[in-house]
């Protein structure tokens, strides 16, 4: 059997708590990798093409919006 001294008992717990914390990391990262991919999923499914493409498409809007509202606002006045 094998005995332990001190300092091989402390870097078994060092190994063995660095690798339940690399573990735990892993599982975090994929999960927020799985979030990300099924947002982009939904924002991608919007309309066909790339991303820049949609976003670009709401920039477009949120001016033509603006401009609608300024335009209001003016007949308001």
């Amino acid at each position: 059997m094998l005995k332990l001294t001190v300092n091989n008992q402390f870097l078994l717990y060092l190994t063995v708590f660095l690798a339940g914390f690399s573990f735990v990391l892993v599982l975090f990262l994929l999960w927020s990798f799985s979030r990300l991919a099924a947002h982009y999923q939904r924002l991608a499914a919007v309309k066909k093409g790339s991303l820049k493409d949609v976003l670009d498409e709401l920039l477009a809007k949120i001016g033509a919006n603006s401009r609608k509202i300024e335009e209001l606002n003016r007949r308001l006045a």
